[in-house]
C-alpha cells in the first residue's frame, strides 16, 4: 500500500517552480521600475525645456547660458535631478555633469546636459542658435545617468548605458549604443545618426 505523504521529489519540484516564478517577477519589476524612472526623467526634461523657452521669450530669443539660471522658474529643485543620479547630496555642484570640474557652480544638482554649454566649451559646433532651433535632429537636453557608474572617475561618470534625450521638436530619443563606450560625446548627446 502506498502512503500519501510528501516526497522529496515533490518538494524539489515545488521549490523549482517558486524559484522560477520569483525570478520572472523580479525581472518584470526591475523592468517596470526602469521604465517609470525614464518616464519621470522625460517629464523633468520637458519641464526644463519649458523653462528654457520662457527664458528665451523674455530675453529676445537668447538661450540661457546654463540651467542654473532657470532655478527661479522651476517648480522645485527635483526637476533638475535624474531619478537614478547617484550624486544628489552636497552643497555645490557643476552646472553640467559633463563638466564636473567646471568653475561655474550650482547650489542644486543638475543631472542634465544642455547644448549651449557644449558650444561655449568648443566641444560642439552648434552654429547660430536660431538655425539650431529649426533643426529637429538637434537635441537640447540629455539625461547623463543611464547605465553603470565608473568608479575610476571622480565624478563617477556613466560609461556604458544609453542616453535619453529631448529633441528640439519635443520628441524623446534613446541612443542605445554610444560612439565611445568610455565617455559621453557631443555627437551622442546632440546628433541623430539617422532621421
Amino acid at each position: 500500500m502506498r502512503s500519501s505523504g510528501v516526497t522529496i521529489k515533490g518538494v524539489l519540484v515545488v521549490v523549482a517552480i517558486l524559484v522560477a516564478t520569483s525570478s520572472i517577477l523580479f525581472l518584470m519589476n526591475r523592468s517596470v521600475r526602469a521604465g517609470r524612472a525614464q518616464d519621470t526623467d522625460v517629464v523633468r526634461m520637458r519641464n526644463v525645456y519649458v523653462a528654457i523657452s520662457m527664458y528665451e521669450t523674455v530675453n529676445d530669443g537668447l538661450p540661457p547660458p546654463d540651467l542654473a539660471v532657470l532655478r527661479r522658474d522651476m517648480a522645485d529643485d527635483s526637476q533638475f535631478v535624474a531619478v537614478n543620479d547617484p550624486f544628489k547630496v552636497g552643497t555645490s555642484f557643476p552646472i553640467d555633469p559633463a563638466f564636473p570640474n567646471s568653475t561655474v557652480r550650482s547650489p542644486v544638482r543638475i543631472s542634465f546636459s544642455y547644448s549651449p554649454i557644449w558650444a561655449e566649451s568648443k566641444k560642439f559646433d552648434l552654429g547660430p542658435w536660431e538655425q539650431a532651433q529649426r533643426n529637429l535632429r538637434l537635441g537640447i537636453l540629455a539625461s547623463y545617468w543611464y547605465g553603470a557608474i565608473d568608479s575610476e572617475h571622480s565624478d563617477g561618470r556613466d560609461t556604458t548605458g544609453p542616453v535619453l534625450r529631448i529633441n528640439m521638436d519635443g520628441s524623446v530619443y534613446r541612443l542605445n549604443q554610444r560612439s565611445d563606450p568610455h565617455r559621453l560625446t557631443p555627437q551622442d548627446l546632440f546628433l541623430l545618426r539617422s532621421p
